[in-house]
């Protein structure tokens, strides 16, 4: 069962032995990088003398997936209303996912996917992008960042989202959750000032 509205498309698959909702949210992202996302996952520092190529955007989509998390978790009540827990994030064919589970029912999916939508703000993130490409053993340029926003904000209007879970939806209901997320997302305009980002050689990382 599928539903669309704004940037939103969601795919329901009902699975009546899940103890829990599936929810997997994702976006394309240009020339992220695995090894680069891995690397920021354990929060392993690199040893490496320049950045590996689609260090930026790698930095930018996790930056975006630590922000959401600290949304998600910046309060007892907004966490008790997601109940999201379990975040994890990864990458496939330049698709940046965001994965979590939350409980079997049209309320949590519409609470968490609302909050996920509300938070989707690439320019917020400089703080975090700064610290990810210091972990790199790289210096973080405003210009550079600005380049990555503004390509993550133009992917960010087609919003792809897999559900899998023991859930009772109609296709009306389904609907509203996705109107209702959907409408917490707003569009942004062109930051000023990028600079495109020098593609390097250690493209076989890629």
């Amino acid at each position: 069962m599928d539903a669309k509205s704004g940037n939103l498309h969601l795919h329901l698959v009902p699975y009546a032995k899940a103890a829990c909702l599936q929810v997997m949210i994702g976006f394309k992202v240009k020339n992220i990088n695995w090894f680069v996302l891995n690397k920021l996952k354990r929060g392993e520092p690199c040893g490496c003398p320049s950045l590996a190529h689609g260090s930026e955007a790698t930095s930018l989509a996790f930056s975006l997936y630590k922000y959401i998390i600290a949304k998600l978790n910046i309060s007892a009540g907004i966490q008790e209303k997601s109940k999201a827990v379990n975040i994890q994030c990864f990458t496939q064919n330049e698709m940046f996912f965001i994965t979590l589970q939350t409980l079997n029912n049209g309320s949590a999916l519409r609470k968490v996917l609302s909050l996920v939508e509300k938070n989707l703000e690439p320019e917020k993130l400089f703080p975090y992008y700064k610290a990810c490409i210091k972990l790199l053993n790289g210096s973080a340029s405003r210009e550079e960042f600005i380049s990555v926003a503004n390509e993550m904000n133009e992917s960010l209007s087609k919003v792809v989202c897999l559900v899998s879970g023991k859930i009772n939806l109609d296709q009306a209901k389904l609907k509203m959750i996705v109107e209702a997320a959907a409408g917490k997302f707003k569009p942004k305009s062109k930051l000023s000032g990028g600079k495109t980002c020098f593609i390097r050689i250690e493209s076989w990382r890629k």
